[in-house]
């Protein structure tokens, strides 16, 4: 088991927020099934909530996880 601590930084919101309008992946498919009102919402919550990681106009993001590996 060890501990590992990985960080991500993005340029601007825009910059995060387009992996999501490109729709790779679950979410962003999701996302893009929305209506047109309904996307805007989410973009502004999401927006809304990632602020506290705005540093400089950029977002800097870290996630720390366990991994774990055996044998039987």
């Amino acid at each position: 088991m060890r501990r590992e601590t990985r960080s991500a930084t993005f340029e601007s919101f825009g910059a995060y927020w387009a992996s999501i309008e490109a729709g790779t992946g679950q979410m962003p498919q999701a996302y893009l099934s929305l209506p047109g009102s309904a996307r805007q919402a989410v973009r502004d919550e999401v927006r809304t909530r990632l602020a506290e990681f705005e540093s400089g106009g950029r977002i800097v993001m870290t996630v720390e996880m366990l991994i774990g590996a055996g044998r039987a």
